[in-house]
């Protein structure tokens, strides 16, 4: 008795499930909405102000937002094996997002750049943008919101994620909104590795 009741059970889901698909031919596939959010969309943030709207796909990327007087720049793929990045630790200069990537935001740190200019440096975060919520105090420059993230550094969010001191930030910007950026700089060829280092050696 139980396996013609369950015979019974399977047909019944079976005649329903080719009357739903049937349904569902019949229907205008325009009509149905879909979602196509890009989940790398800066409007994840829901924040004010401008925000950070730049290609991060290599070291080129990086020096484009870099000030005049830079000299060193790089750029590691945080995707890459964790052997590449233990040795990009090893070999770049101490870094906020090196040590502390997976803690610094909602979700973690997929790809990193570094500029070092005038005995300072700004770090450039590529993460997946998420809703930030800030309730202290927002120092604005150029219309972009810089949020003090304790002991005197600031992050101004967008696509990638700029932080450092606010001054050295500020002077970023600055090459973002118009400014000169380093010209120093001579790369060869198209830059794909996930490791890209560029540095000025003193002659």
């Amino acid at each position: 008795m139980n396996s013609k009741a369950f015979a019974i059970f399977v047909g019944a889901i079976m005649v329903l499930s080719a009357f739903a698909g049937f349904v569902l031919m019949g229907s205008d596939q325009s009509e149905i909405p879909v979602a196509a959010a890009d989940s790398y969309s800066l409007e994840n943030f829901k924040a004010t102000g401008n925000l950070v709207d730049w290609d991060f796909e290599g070291i080129q990327d990086v020096l484009e937002m870099a000030p005049e007087n830079t000299v060193m720049a790089y750029w590691v793929n945080l995707s890459a094996p964790a052997n590449l990045t233990a040795a990009a630790r090893s070999a770049l200069p101490q870094s906020m997002g090196f040590s502390y990537g997976s803690q610094m935001y909602g979700t973690r740190i997929e790809r990193l750049g570094g500029i070092y200019f005038n005995g300072s440096w700004t770090e450039m975060h590529w993460i997946k943008p998420y809703q930030v919520g800030y309730s202290s105090l927002v120092i604005p420059y150029e219309n972009y919101m810089m949020i003090p993230t304790g002991n005197d550094y600031v992050t101004i969010l967008g696509k990638p994620v700029l932080f450092g001191l606010q001054e050295p930030v500020q002077r970023v910007i600055d090459v973002i909104t118009g400014g000169l950026s380093s010209d120093s700089f001579t790369l060869a060829g198209e830059q794909r590795a996930d490791l890209q280092l560029a540095a000025l050696g003193k002659g």
